[in-house]
């Protein structure tokens, strides 16, 4: 996985997750968020997520593990002049108090995670009545040797 995230900083891979900001914006239209609505960005990458929420006007929380990831998650939210600082964090590991959250979303991270650890977390920091959106890439079949 580190090869993977390593190449996905280097060249600043913004939506790499299943759909890109496209499918994002469409999950997002569909769920009930409140304008005072708390977001944490949980693996971040580059801030594209995050930014989009930001510019919509959403409080919002970003993290990544990556340090490149981090800080160009930072430049971009600088150059929109976005009140939101990305910080290196685990979402096995949050830096964040209980009940913090009334969204919560990762894309293309808890594949990568303890899921058992991250799922706690997320529970954790939610608030009561809070929701996850997680978008995740999935197999359901077996890849072929020719695939792997």
């Amino acid at each position: 996985m580190s090869d993977y995230v390593e190449m996905l900083a280097y060249f600043g891979v913004s939506s790499a997750h299943p759909g890109g900001i496209e499918l994002t914006k469409t999950m997002l239209e569909h769920i009930k968020l409140m304008p005072d609505a708390r977001i944490l960005d949980a693996g971040c990458g580059t801030g594209q997520t995050a930014a989009y929420l930001g510019n919509i006007g959403y409080q919002v929380e970003a993290i990544d593990t990556h340090p490149l990831m981090i800080e160009k998650a930072n430049l971009r939210f600088e150059r929109e002049e976005l009140p939101i600082r990305a910080l290196q964090a685990s979402i096995e590991q949050l830096p964040f108090p209980d009940e913090a959250f009334t969204l919560l979303i990762s894309e293309s991270v808890l594949s990568f995670t303890n899921f058992p650890a991250a799922l706690a977390e997320i529970k954790r920091v939610l608030a009561p009545g809070s929701q996850l959106v997680a978008n995740e890439a999935v197999l359901k079949a077996p890849l072929t040797p020719k695939e792997l």
